[in-house]
């Protein structure tokens, strides 16, 4: 059988090799404990485009009872996809709720409640006033941990 033979000076090198420290190792965090900088909820950026589909699927409509509930899923179908299309942030989920109703001189009180972690999560509201009717949009921005 062959056997092998180091000599002093061999031994020596494999043995200061093995007691540095690897310089070149790049050490990642495997668990995010919240958004990147730069990357939270974009705020100004969902409410320009909530606005603009708002503004093109309600523009020049009449309140109508049959049409109410179609006109809501529009308007709520037209955000989520933006939200898909152009605001994907990382780990975030998204909720849309859209509220409209008839402007008849009655009330109306639209409220929301949440419990989320202030510094990841944040919402929009945007409501608009078409004369016949008023729909308010919101949307939720909550980061999955």
């Amino acid at each position: 059988m062959p056997v092998s033979v180091l000599n002093e000076s061999d031994s020596d090198s494999e043995r200061h090799s093995e007691a540095q420290p690897a310089t070149d190792v790049t050490i990642y965090n495997a668990y995010d404990m919240g958004p990147a900088f730069g990357c939270k909820f974009p705020v100004p950026f969902i409410r320009f485009m909530v606005e603009r589909v708002m503004s093109e699927k309600l523009k020049g409509k009449v309140y109508q009872m049959d049409t109410a509930a179609k006109l809501t899923r529009d308007v709520a179908d037209g955000v989520n996809l933006k939200m898909k299309g152009f605001c994907l942030q990382h780990r975030y989920k998204h909720v849309v709720n859209v509220c409209l109703y008839q402007q008849t001189g009655a009330g109306f009180f639209y409220g929301f409640r949440a419990v989320w972690d202030t510094l990841s999560d944040d919402y929009i509201s945007m409501s608009i006033d078409v004369g016949s009717f008023i729909c308010i949009v919101s949307v939720f921005g909550c980061y999955q941990y």
